[in-house]
């Protein structure tokens, strides 16, 4: 049975931003329709015209206990972040749940998101998640109560767009997301988030589920991502520890040699990595990136087993 978001100390409002993913935000929706805690609201934010998602919203809200709005300003800047600080200011709920178009929730999500935020008195909560690919799912980072700003300035240890929720004045005293900042828009966040004085309870229960595929996510290792990290490197300069900029050059360089279009590049920038790699970095990495390796390694395996078997029992 749902409890309605009107008995709780809190009215939750779902913001989602999304980009010509129609079918991956059916899904999405889908996830909160099974809440057990019913939200305020859903605002779904296009940053291009998308009749389908549009239409999917008013297809879905006509039945849903709760409204789900579509919304479309041409004035604003396109991405994900813009996307997301206008769905903040449509927003009605005292508290801005966010969830990309490629993401879902658990059933239990939302209530204990708001269960937390009431009993913790905090003014977020992070919850741990879960990495899916293809058939397999592995653990994703398990994020720690205690952060500083200057602990997660360079280091993401487990926030995405779809595992944050907080109170709708200290997403404001943060200033929003940085439309301006081209990648780790998360991060990014979450260290002005804490900088501006803003505390964080963490749920330990991997109710959010983040999908890894290949229709144009911002995680993907291309150029793109190596220059908006130089730009984000620029942004925070005065924040930034020599480890972190270290952790952010190295990432920068790792990029770039494996896109390399020939053995001289490929060899520069395997250079400029080892500089800024060091025995404590290894072991710092083999923890983060061990869980995107073995998604990795576990989708390799379950398409193969995939390829292997008969169309008749697939």
């Amino acid at each position: 049975m749902k409890i309605e978001s009107d008995v709780t100390a809190f009215t939750i409002s779902c913001v989602i931003p999304t980009h010509n993913r129609s079918d991956f935000l059916a899904k999405s929706l889908k996830s909160i329709s099974e809440q057990t805690l019913s939200p305020l609201e859903v605002v779904v934010v296009s940053d291009v015209v998308d009749p389908s998602a549009e239409q999917l919203c008013q297809e879905l809200g006509a039945s849903a206990p709760y409204p789900i709005r579509y919304v479309y300003d041409p004035e604003t800047r396109g991405g994900a972040s813009a996307s997301r600080n206008v769905g903040a200011r449509e927003a009605r709920g005292d508290v801005l749940a966010f969830l990309d178009d490629d993401d879902l929730w658990l059933p239990e999500y939302l209530e204990k998101v708001t269960a937390l935020l009431s009993s913790s008195g905090q003014d977020m909560v992070v919850t741990w998640r879960t990495l899916v690919k293809g058939g397999v799912t592995v653990d994703g980072p398990a994020m720690e109560e205690g952060l500083r700003a200057s602990d997660v300035v360079a280091v993401s240890y487990g926030t995405t767009g779809s595992n944050m929720a907080m109170t709708r004045g200290s997403f404001w005293r943060a200033d929003g997301f940085d439309d301006q900042m081209p990648v780790k828009n998360d991060t990014d966040f979450f260290f002005r988030f804490l900088k501006a004085g803003g505390s964080y309870a963490v749920l330990r229960d991997r109710l959010v589920l983040q999908v890894k595929h290949g229709s144009g996510q911002l995680t993907n290792n291309d150029e793109r991502r190596a220059a908006g990290t130089e730009v984000y490197m620029q942004k925070h300069r005065s924040d930034l520890k020599l480890k972190d900029r270290r952790h952010l050059r190295l990432s920068i360089h790792r990029i770039r040699y494996h896109m390399a279009p020939d053995p001289v590049r490929r060899y520069y920038h395997l250079a400029l990595a080892l500089v800024n790699y060091s025995p404590a970095k290894y072991l710092e990495e083999r923890r983060l990136r061990r869980m995107w390796l073995d998604l990795d390694r576990k989708y390799g395996e379950w398409e193969a087993q995939n390829a292997m078997e008969p169309a008749s029992i697939r």
